[in-house]
């Protein structure tokens, strides 16, 4: 999922394969809630991603939030993702710049929800309000 929010400051979208994400800029922080259904997935092993560019500029270098339930063991973290490698933004603080997040599992729809700010001070990390 790649998101511009030149479209709007509250905004929800069901996607295919019926993901549905919802987002609310408040203008120092942004609210994220992402849910997916996991069918033909193991539920125990699962991830989504929440990717954030600047369209106008192709799809290398977009700073992306990954959330992962990994036999129970969630994490939600910073990523670069550039052409065909994931990074991580920062390998001291993965969850630089997310705070408040979560992930569950439940009737097989994987849900993350985060507090993601809209600009700091790392490199890679996309600014919102760029």
């Amino acid at each position: 999922v790649i998101i511009s929010f030149a479209l709007c400051q509250r905004q929800s979208v069901t996607l295919l394969n019926n993901v549905f994400i919802s987002w609310e800029n408040t203008g120092t922080f942004t609210l994220f809630n992402v849910t997916s259904p996991l069918t033909g997935v193991n539920v125990n092993n699962a991830w989504l991603a929440v990717g954030l560019k600047d369209v106008n500029q192709g799809m290398a270098d977009i700073s992306a939030v990954i959330c992962r339930n990994d036999n129970g063991r969630t994490s939600v973290q910073s990523y670069l993702n550039s052409q065909f490698t994931s990074n991580l933004l920062s390998s001291s603080n993965p969850s630089v710049g997310l705070s408040s997040s979560s992930v569950s599992v439940v009737s097989n729809n994987l849900t993350c929800s985060f507090r993601r700010e809209n600009s700091i001070s790392q490199n890679g990390f996309y600014s919102v309000s760029q």
